[in-house]
């Protein structure tokens, strides 16, 4: 069912398949009163258009969050990546804090995104597995600007209507990566 809210390809599939099977029979019967359903069915697809566009799934609240922790640093503001970790997660803060001290962050892209949110937890919690290009260079400028490919496995927790990093793991992604999306 989330699938429906975020993606608009099944509404646009769905209006698809409908409108061409419609307009087949009407071709095929010649009757005029096959356009009433095919108007019936262009409102419910540009209803579920809307509807995905302005529902916001926690899975999406949870891709928001890392693009905005990408971002942060792309623009190497430290205070900003502390706000989207949890003040428990004292070990990533440590690490992120030590991460921009040494590097500068010109470019990062996320690829190959997976996020679960399990709602059995109290508060609910997420995982995202991904692999992010990152383009850097250290501060001391003796290694210049490198891009290398990081495999990241992010845990989050909903922390009243944010959701906030809690813990993660990086290490570098499998040689078969060696080419920069």
């Amino acid at each position: 069912m989330t699938a429906l809210v975020e993606s608009p390809w099944p509404w646009i599939a769905f209006g698809i398949f409908a409108e061409v099977a419609l307009g087949l029979l009407l071709l095929h019967t010649q009757r005029g009163a096959l356009l009433l359903p095919m108007g019936g069915v262009l409102l419910v697809v540009l209803g579920g258009l809307v509807l995905e566009r302005h529902v916001v799934t926690d899975r999406e609240r949870v891709e928001q969050c890392l693009e905005g922790v990408a971002a942060a640093l792309e623009a190497n503001d430290v205070q900003r990546v502390l706000e989207f970790i949890s003040p428990s997660a004292v070990e990533t803060r440590r690490q992120a804090r030590r991460a921009l001290d040494y590097a500068e962050f010109q470019q990062i892209k996320i690829k190959d995104l997976q996020i679960t949110v399990n709602y059995l937890t109290s508060p609910p919690s997420a995982r995202a597995m991904f692999t992010a290009w990152v383009t850097a260079s250290d501060r001391a400028n003796l290694f210049g600007v490198r891009t290398v490919p990081l495999e990241f496995r992010i845990d989050f927790r909903q922390e009243g209507q944010a959701w906030l990093i809690t813990g993660h793991e990086a290490r570098d992604a499998p040689a078969g990566l060696s080419r920069s999306p």
